[in-house]
């Protein structure tokens, strides 16, 4: 009996860190259930611990929501086989609407972040993949596209220019995918304003992984793009897939959207209904004006007329002289070379 005191007390005296801690030690077997066979289960359960020791981690662990997103999202990170190493995955948090007992907070909860690294990993390790080259293109690189380059031959020509530490801002990123049997991928290509795209629609867009890392994360969305068009035909392939998509569903998450953007949309085909089933808007109605006016001066301009004469009536201006529908719509030459 005073065993069992003394084990509950100890459970009592126990910080938050350390309860996650100890839950994730004894879920060795489920992570070694869901871990490819080249990962130790005991190694991965050892850097998720290590992680546990972020400062913005270790604040999640202290609530109940907190813990089960920590759980779910290390468990997650195990399905895909990639270490929370700050090098292949890590833990980020976020600030996140849930519905508590209390209503609806905004609570910290852990989420799982693959980085590039962790999937240029996970391509090579698919059985499918022998390599990703992947790569920052700037103004003074060689750089070109071949949509259908002959067999064999790799889509991207890249080369440095003579001063390789002259190479100017950056224009865009690329990525391309070489087979097991020598044949490459369509690659894919995102101008800079493309990977801006998707910053801004990231909740940390002004965080640190963006703000003090942009090339790391413009080659990381660039795998993702990638991804969706490379085959699913094997375990490690699925775990790239599953991967590379971790991270879009930032509907909840503070930042990404607005409160009132918050409740659940309405289904694809029923907004389309009512689209479509909607009357037609409006047109506004003009007020009618009183005719005697202009049907007395036409009347009067009629009778002005000179009797006898019949003058062909001159061809109304167009509203902009300078434009001649004649020309097929181009703006006529002048002689001064000035319009």
């Amino acid at each position: 009996m005073s065993t069992a005191v003394s084990t509950q007390t100890n459970a009592g005296a126990m910080t938050a860190s350390e309860r996650i801690e100890a839950t994730l030690a004894n879920m060795v077997d489920k992570f070694r259930a869901v871990l490819p066979a080249e990962m130790p289960a005991e190694r991965f359960c050892r850097v998720a611990q290590t992680a546990l020791q972020d400062p913005r981690v270790q604040e999640v662990a202290h609530t109940h929501e907190g813990r089960q997103s920590i759980i779910v999202e290390v468990t997650a990170a195990a399905t895909d086989g990639l270490l929370l190493d700050k090098r292949e995955a890590f833990l980020n948090v976020y600030k996140t609407k849930i519905k508590t007992e209390r209503g609806e907070e905004w609570v910290p909860l852990a989420k799982y972040m693959p980085m590039y690294r962790g999937l240029m990993k996970l391509a090579r390790n698919s059985g499918v993949i022998a390599d990703i080259k992947c790569d920052i293109v700037k103004g003074g690189d060689v750089f070109a596209v071949d949509k259908f380059p002959p067999a064999g031959e790799c889509p991207i020509t890249h080369k440095y220019p003579e001063n390789a530490f002259a190479r100017g801002d950056v224009m865009g990123v690329y990525s391309v995918a070489l087979y097991k049997d020598g044949t490459w991928s369509n690659a894919e290509v995102m101008s800079y304003a493309d990977v801006e795209k998707i910053r801004q629609a990231s909740p940390g867009k002004d965080k640190d992984a963006w703000g003090k890392h942009w090339n790391e994360m413009a080659r990381k969305t660039a795998i993702r793009r990638l991804s969706k068009y490379l085959p699913n035909s094997t375990d490690g392939m699925e775990r790239l897939h599953n991967a590379s998509q971790r991270g879009d569903d930032y509907n909840l998450i503070e930042g990404a959207a607005s409160v009132a953007a918050l409740a659940a949309p309405a289904p694809r085909k029923q907004t389309m209904a009512k689209q479509l089933l909607a009357p037609p808007p409006a047109q506004p109605v003009e007020p009618q004006k009183d005719a005697a006016p202009a049907k007395a001066a036409a009347k009067a301009k009629t009778e002005s007329k000179p009797k006898g004469k019949t003058a062909e009536s001159p061809q109304a201006p167009l509203e902009d002289e300078g434009y001649d529908d004649r020309g097929g719509g181009q703006w006529p030459e002048e002689d001064d070379g000035d319009v």
